[in-house]
């Protein structure tokens, strides 16, 4: 998709790269042999010209994060496949802000594409800052207006690297569902009672947990958590595939790949538990969870 991108260069937004397409100009190799059909200002075709030549260089040189950089925010997915395997798929639980309280981190959990990991509040929550800078890009869902915010004041640095908020890429493309309505849209299944749990059950798991000592309500919110980040890659795989589909560049669409699962434990009693105060509290109708005896693992 970068062979076609032309708004990394200065002076090129959407109208002008969809006026370079629509005169037959679909990709760099095809400006200069075709330089006569931009009708644009005089410096307006130098700048194209120096652009695009340096573009190729930077391609060529595989820095991905010249385009990164200089991509408009939401033009950021066109790089994603560059930047595949050098991705850090985000999401956080807090603490809700319950009884007036500034709502805190509880945990951040993460996914490369390859392994997924937890940080937990009051164990190894700052080594984030160090774990993060192994990556170039970071997906989140809603993470503009709350899981990048939400780390950056509770860890007090910066987060540097190309974001790309999948809520926002939807909302654009017209999706405006929530992530597990999303998720069966695509094929995502959580285990049963897992799929019905939502942020304030996140937020009691932790209260569970931290008043309880109760290791499996912990297990739960770290499966629960995890599951969110993991999925993030195959949301992105889709919305980087329904842009492509958008500009009629089916060719560039990215193949699918399975869905891997949480190894992590978890405990269907819990589950069952924190559902029925969910459900109270917030008024929620969801199925009837699956009979937690049929598990070996029981409440605390």
């Amino acid at each position: 998709m970068l062979e076609r991108s032309f708004m990394q260069v200065r002076l090129i937004g959407e109208k002008r790269e969809q006026q370079l397409w629509a005169s037959g100009i679909s990709a760099w190799k095809d400006l200069l042999p075709n330089i006569d059909r931009v009708d644009m200002p005089a410096r307006v075709i130098e700048q194209l010209k120096r652009g695009i030549a340096e573009s190729a260089e930077r391609l060529d040189a595989k820095d991905y994060l010249y385009f990164a950089n200089r991509l408009r925010h939401k033009h950021l997915y066109r790089v994603y496949p560059y930047l595949a395997d050098r991705t850090l798929y985000i999401d956080i639980e807090t603490t809700g802000g319950r009884g007036g309280a500034p709502a805190t981190i509880t945990l951040i959990g993460c996914f490369d594409g390859t392994t997924a990991r937890v940080f937990i509040a009051g164990r190894d929550l700052y080594e984030f800052r160090r774990y993060i800078e192994a990556y170039d890009l970071v997906v989140t869902f809603n993470g503009t207006s709350f899981d990048i915010p939400s780390i950056e004041k509770a860890l007090r640095f910066t987060v540097r690297q190309p974001h790309i908020d999948l809520r926002v890429e939807l909302t654009a493309l017209g999706i405006t569902d929530g992530l597990k309505k999303l998720e069966k849209v695509i094929g995502i299944e959580r285990p049963s009672g897992i799929d019905e749990l939502n942020g304030f059950s996140a937020v009691l798991l932790w209260e569970r947990y931290k008043r309880k000592k109760d290791q499996a309500a912990l297990d739960t919110l770290i499966h629960y958590n995890l599951t969110d980040a993991v999925s993030l890659e195959a949301l992105m795989r889709y919305t980087y595939n329904k842009r492509m589909e958008r500009y009629g560049f089916n060719e560039y669409c990215i193949p699918e790949k399975p869905v891997p699962g949480i190894d992590h434990p978890y405990s269907p009693a819990v589950v069952e538990q924190v559902l029925v105060v969910t459900r109270r509290v917030t008024g929620k109708k969801t199925k009837k969870p699956p009979d937690p005896g049929a598990s070996e693992e029981k409440a605390n």
